[in-house]
């Protein structure tokens, strides 16, 4: 195997030894799939890891290159590799039979030229592509072991043609495509070259593959090719099929229904000289080679009628072609007459009257009954689609055509058929004839017809063995094709001689039923057809018609059900569940609009779409809705349903609890929500007359904002929120106790009923609750221990339901309901209790499920109650049903495994609490006592949350919980504030992951990680905002800033960003929210300055942008605190917006050009009073962990010294110690000597003052090098040597006199020698050195002498 892997795998998908064979994976026991399975996962992961590097060379290389071909190395690899698969019985070890015994596959398959070329198209390639384009990250590769051949799948699902230029797309593709010559039809035998080419014909090849994934994966790759690069993949695909006439019958099927499924979606982009040579092909593919079997055939006639609907002329040249010359067409020409025509009504009907007068003179000659067969189906098909064309002919271009131009043409087919073709005894043909002759009457003459129908009848029924007394009797045969000339036969006599089957209407009625069972598709359209026929006949009317109406629907509702795939075999003889589902669909609604129908469906339509059918109700509602109006306004009393005589009929109550339940998921069913409201408004009076006024006024509103939103549907809970009032409103209209007890004895049953569907049941809970609180009923706590123990706890939906049930009930039944609660959450204590210190079962999961449901009823009772009573409520009674799970959570979190259900109840219901005594505090102010309680609670769980995984909601849910919290009285003080802050903080800054989607081994997380991290970082925001909203000022702000600015500094990428990210937030919304009048500047301006200035170099481009806001809204605030002129301030604006995009840039220099500009405005417009604390943050940066960032540091300093230094007087000792100090912790060396640029600067500034500072400073290396800088500077280190000089001789002095001690003379004498050492000692100072020679010469010998 590694023999195998070093001569084709690694070569080819290794070019640069990207991999090594520890990271490869070598194992002996892998096959070709099981290894580049194996490959696939890494190959995906590294290509990934370098596109980031590659990418804007790729683009740059592709801009300057003028024509090219896609970089598809990845796609000549594939091509090796397909070479080596093995099906799953191989990589077993079984060998795969032969396909031809006797040798005969051997022979069928001559190498061509053009395949030696293929192979070296794949050297070629290999050999000078560059890196691989990248791989979208693929999904989980857990079934590798089900399947060996998984890992080629994958690699071929991933090629995607938009990842490739868009110079490809421009017809750039290499050698021989077909774009390079527009004009000029390529040869036959001309072989696609280039690299996309070399990739088709890779998977050509491999198309027949034993494995039906792989098989599936080749063909859904070759026709997404075909969406981007149509007509050269036909071209390809034409070329292969062409050069190999040898192919497997099973091999050409497929490759012929992709070309027709490329050029269904691609016929717009196919030119005409394409197009002919596609024609070409598929006609000889199915009317020429003797090897192609039935199966091939008809993939090449519908590849031609595909071509046909764009190029119709082309097609019926060659289709005819054989008929101009006086014989007759091949059957597969005529079936592609037949189907162009049913495909392409508005094209052929026009066509229809000369196609006739080649083809009937050619009719007279044919002898075959298949051949007679086929033309009649042709004959069937034109009169078909004329009636077609002429009922909807105003649509249509060709608006002169007319039944009667078809007059002539019709009395010669009905001729040939009738007098020629129609056998006098019993024929499989004759079936095929009657169903022609049926078709052609309908356009002959009226004169005519009557002449010839009643021979036609007797002739008809008696050639096909139906007699009046047998037809009926041929439908209980199981034969589809008997079963389908009987229905035939049936439905045309129906239309054509009612009058003669008038006495076997009841007979006909009762036959039918029996073929309803029938589950061929093309029966059930014939059976919805006759259906048809029958109503307009009035048999629906009989015994058994609504069993017929039934049987429409039922087939709507399951064919809707079915899904769409793409089929890899095409049979368009098959009627499809979306054909069938389409045809029932017009049914019904042609049976509406009939007049004789009216009664038949009204109610019937009603009761069985409510009872069994709910799914069509997006379709029968128009019908039911237009039926319910037009008895309502001619006062027909039918309108009314006596439910005393309709006994299965839902009674008022429940066709209201039926319909609203309907509505209340209206997602569900393609807009079966809306059609369930335009229902209930018609049947209002059926439900109670005092609701139609306001359900007039009401319903449509619904109904548009469904509509509205139909592309972007409202979320489940928003939409209930909605919708419930309305059933409280409707309540509060009929105001009627006997009614409202029977609706909830309604809602009690549909919930029994229910079990399966979680939504509708939470939704019914919520509709219990509300009409328990209009109802003036004295079981209430009956009616809340059912809902409790009819609720599944486990489902959340239904626990939801429960408890917002049980808040609306509370409203006015508040003490009934909290006692229920309150045994409910005895039992369950008990029987938690029971069950200590034994494993947890099953039993006690549901125990704890229900104790959620508990918990969420709690905050509903809150949320629910009125605010005067709310706060006594609360803290006396609801927070009770949480004490015990409260007192139990540090023992949960404590847990390895424990199912979050009851942890995020308590989270929620706490949440919901707070929200309620939030919105009482408003109107009646009061103070909360627990609210420190439940805050540490919350608190708790969030430093629980473990920081290397983000896996749960409890962090944004709990920190929603205290946002709520914090807003009520007493104030937090400052101590909790700071722990809860910080502990925020630190559960969103510190966790490692970086993509929410991925982990650290790059693999994907669960689909909603992003979305939980997102939500995480909004809630720390909100939190945060709420508490500088509490305290909107400049202390405010320098409070929360203080517990930030530690992670803006971090080592950590990640920590640093979200630092910065949500620095800048929060300053935006202080910018937002200060009072334009009265606008003050941070109060350590300076510091947050110093603090964030160096981030705009950061190596993370996001903190850049991020940190730049921010100073931009911090040089804003100063400047209106100032009262800058506007003039000024939009100078500043322009300023920074030229060294923002400076900053945006990769390039070192212009990125500390941008720097170095910022500061000279920093330095420019900072107050005074804020230098200082500007420096000495700016000191801390010198030692960032990120060299840009203390470079930056560095050179702001600099730059602020250069321009403000005179302004340090004041605080000058203490800068200088704290700088001197950080300098021994500076590491690079460009920082070093940028600082020591800047005590130069100082030193110029103010010569005495530093140079007493540098001479009390501990003698060192750092002292040394700051002397010898001074000294780099020859006017001042003669200053400086000058003032040096006096010291010692004050030192000399000093020690004569006995008066008190200055500062200047407590100077140590060695720290000025050390000096003038350092000074002297640097080559620059000698200018200096020489002038003051015997000056120093003569202090120097004074202290020598004065030091014995």
């Amino acid at each position: 195997m590694k023999g195998v892997v070093s001569s084709t795998i690694k070569p080819h998908l290794l070019p640069t030894n990207l991999l090594t064979d520890a990271q490869f994976g070598l194992r002996k026991d892998h096959s070709a799939p099981h290894l580049i399975a194996a490959l696939d996962k890494t190959w995906i992961k590294e290509l990934n890891c370098r596109h980031e590097a590659k990418l804007a060379h790729n683009r740059r290389e592709q801009e300057q290159t003028e024509g090219g071909e896609p970089d598809l190395q990845d796609l000549t690899a594939i091509e090796e590799q397909m070479s080596t698969l093995k099906s799953p019985s191989e990589a077993a070890g079984q060998a795969e039979p032969s396909q031809d015994t006797d040798g005969a596959t051997a022979s069928r398959q001559p190498v061509s030229s053009h395949e030696g070329e293929d192979e070296e198209d794949v050297e070629t390639s290999m050999a000078t592509d560059q890196d691989p384009t990248p791989v979208p990250t693929s999904g989980d590769t857990s079934s590798v072991e089900d399947n060996p051949n998984f890992g080629a799948l994958r690699m071929l699902t991933l090629l995607d043609p938009v990842a490739c230029s868009n110079a490809q797309h421009e017809g750039k593709l290499g050698a021989g495509s077909p774009e390079e010559k527009p004009t000029e039809t390529p040869k036959m035998s001309q072989q696609p070259t280039g690299r996309i080419g070399t990739f088709l014909m890779a998977l050509l090849k491999r198309l027949v593959d034993n494995d039906n994934n792989i098989r599936r994966g080749i063909f859904q790759t070759i026709y997404r090719l075909g969406h981007h690069w149509p007509e050269y993949v036909l071209l390809t695909c034409r070329h292969y099929l062409w050069d190999r006439v040898w192919l497997r019958d099973e091999e050409s099927t497929i490759i012929l229904n992709t070309m027709v499924m490329i050029v269904q979606d691609n016929l717009s982009f196919i030119q005409h000289h394409v197009a002919d040579s596609l024609i070409v092909m598929a006609y000889l593919r199915a009317t020429t080679l003797i090897e192609a079997d039935q199966q091939s055939q008809e993939a090449a006639c519908n590849l031609l009628v595909a071509i046909g609907l764009g190029f119709t002329q082309e097609v019926l040249a060659v289709t005819l072609e054989d008929m101009k010359k006086g014989y007759p067409s091949h059957v597969y020409m005529i079936k592609t007459l037949i189907r162009l025509t049913s495909a392409h009504v508005h094209g052929m009907v026009p066509l229809i009257k000369p196609i006739r007068e080649v083809m009937m003179p050619v009719l007279m000659d044919v002898t075959f009954d298949y051949h007679k067969s086929v033309f009649a189906a042709a004959l069937s098909a034109f009169s078909k689609n004329i009636l077609l064309y002429m009922d909807d002919i105003e649509k249509w271009p060709q608006t002169t055509v007319t039944k009667e131009s078809f007059a002539n043409e019709m009395d010669i087919a009905y001729d040939l058929l009738f007098n020629k073709w129609l056998e006098k005894t019993e024929s499989p043909l004759n079936i095929i004839i009657v169903e022609a002759l049926g078709y052609c009457t309908t356009l002959m003459p009226k004169d005519s017809l009557e002449i010839e129908l009643p021979r036609l009848f007797l002739e008809s029924c008696f050639s096909i063995n139906f007699s009046p007394n047998n037809l009926l009797s041929a439908l209980e045969t199981k034969n589809p094709q008997t079963r389908l000339g009987a229905l035939s036969v049936l439905k045309q006599l129906i239309r054509a001689v009612p009058s003669q089957l008038e006495r076997r209407k009841v007979k006909i009625v009762a036959e039918l039923k029996l073929v309803l069972l029938d589950n061929n598709n093309n029966v059930k359209k014939l059976i919805v057809e006759t259906i048809g026929a029958m109503a307009l006949e009035g048999y629906l009317d009989l015994e058994g018609g609504r069993i017929m109406v039934e049987f429409v629907m039922k087939q709507y509702v399951l064919c809707t059900d079915s899904c769409n795939q793409i089929p890899l075999d095409i049979d368009e003889d098959q009627v499809t569940h979306g054909d069938l589902s389409r045809i029932c669909e017009v049914m019904m609604l042609t049976l509406t609009v009939l007049e004789s129908m009216e009664d038949v469906l009204w109610p019937f339509l009603l009761h069985i779409t409510l009872a069994q059918y709910t799914k069509g109700l997006t379709m029968v509602s128009p019908c039911l809705t237009q039926l319910a109006k037009k008895k309502l306004q001619a006062g027909d009393e039918k309108y009314f349903l006596i439910y005393k005589q309709h006994t299965n009929f839902p009674n008022p109550q429940a066709l209201l609890t039926q319909l609203l339940v309907i509505a209340g998921c209206p997602c569900e069913g393609e807009g079966r929500g809306a059609a369930a409201l335009r229902l209930l408004q018609a049947m209002s009076l059926n439900i109670h007359e005092a609701i139609v006024q306001r359900w007039e006024e009401e319903i449509p509103l619904f109904v548009n904002n469904l509509v509205e939103t139909s592309e972007k549907p409202l979320p489940q809970q928003e939409w209930e929120e909605r919708l419930i009032p309305l059933l409280s409103k409707t309540l509060e209209t009929i105001h009627d106790e006997q009614w409202t007890c029977q609706l909830i004895d309604v809602i009690t049953q549909q919930i029994s009923i229910s079990h399966s569907y979680p939504q509708q049941k939470g939704f019914l809970y919520k509709c219990l609750g509300m009409v328990l609180h209009h109802s003036g009923s004295t079981d209430i706590k009956r009616q809340i221990g059912q809902m409790l123990q009819s609720a599944q706890h486990r489902e959340a939906v239904e626990r939801e339901g429960v408890a917002v049930g049980i808040g609306f009930c509370s409203i006015t039944n508040f003490e009934a309901t909290f006692s229920s609660l309150m045994d409910c959450n005895l039992n369950l204590l008990k029987k938690s209790r029971s069950s200590l210190h034994v494993d947890k079962d099953q039993s006690d999961l549901e125990v704890d499920n229900a104790k959620s449901t508990l918990v969420l009823c709690s905050g509903y009772l809150a949320i629910k109650a009125p605010l005067d009573l709310l706060l006594s409520r609360t803290e006396n009674h609801i927070l009770s049903l949480l004490n015990e799970q409260l007192n139990q959570l540090g023992q949960r979190l404590k847990e390895e495994s424990q199912d979050l259900t009851l942890t995020l109840s308590l989270i929620k219901s706490v949440t919901l609490i707070a929200r309620a005594v939030q919105c009482s505090s408003r109107t009646f102010p009061s103070s909360f006592s627990r609210k420190s309680e439940l805050l540490k609670y919350m608190q708790q769980l969030i430093e629980a949350e473990p920081t290397e995984l983000l896996q749960t909601p409890i962090r944004p849910l709990a920190m929603n919980a205290c946002l709520h919290l914090v807003q009520l009285n007493p104030r937090l003080n400052e101590a909790d504030q700071c722990q809860l802050i910080k502990s925020c903080l630190r559960s969103i800054f510190s966790l490692v992951f970086v993509d929410p989607n991925q982990d650290q081994d790059g693999t994907a997380l669960n689909p909603g990680g992003r979305d939980l991290y997102t939500d995480s970082v909004a809630a720390l925001y909100c939190l945060l905002k709420q508490l500088l909203l509490q305290n909107l000022s400049p202390e405010g702000l320098q409070t929360i800033y203080k517990y930030v600015e530690t992670w803006i500094i971090s080592p950590r990428e990640y920590e640093r960003e979200r630092a910065v990210d949500m620095t800048s937030k929060l300053l935006t919304f202080y910018w937002q929210e200060l009072d334009a009048e009265n606008i003050m500047a941070p109060i350590d301006l300076g510091a947050v300055v110093g603090q964030l200035l160096p981030r705009c170099v950061d190596p993370l481009l996001t903190i850049r942008q991020r940190a730049m806001d921010c100073l931009y809204i911090l040089l804003k605030i100063q400047a209106c605190s100032e009262g800058v002129n506007p003039d000024e301030q939009y100078e500043q604006e322009g300023i920074l917006r030229r060294i923002d995009q400076q900053l945006a840039s990769t390039d070192t220099t212009v990125l500390f050009k941008g720097c170095s500009e910022l500061a000279q405005l920093i330095s420019q417009h900072l107050p005074r009073d804020q230098l200082a604390n500007l420096l000495f943050m700016l000191f801390k940066g010198l030692v960032d962990h990120q060299t840009s960032c203390s470079n930056a540091a560095a050179v702001t300093l600099k730059a602020v010294i250069k321009r403000r230094g005179p302004e340090l007087e004041d605080q000058l000792s203490e800068i200088l110690e704290a700088l001197h100090l950080q300098m021994a912790a500076i590491t690079q060396q460009e920082v070093t000597l940028t600082v020591l640029q800047t005590f130069t600067l100082l030193t110029s500034q103010h010569l005495p003052a530093v140079v007493r500072c540098l001479l009390r400073f501990p003698v060192g290396e750092c002292t040394s090098a700051i002397w010898r800088s001074v000294a780099k500077k020859t006017q001042l280190a003669d200053t400086s040597l000058k003032q040096l000089m006096q010291y010692p001789n004050r030192s000399v002095a000093f020690s004569e006199r006995s008066h008190s001690v200055t500062e200047t003379e407590s100077l140590d004498p060695l720290a000025v020698t050390c000096a003038v050492y350092e000074m002297i000692s640097e080559p620059e100072s000698a200018e200096a050195v020489n002038t003051l020679y015997s000056d120093l010469f003569t202090a120097l010998l004074t202290h020598l002498g004065s030091s014995i």
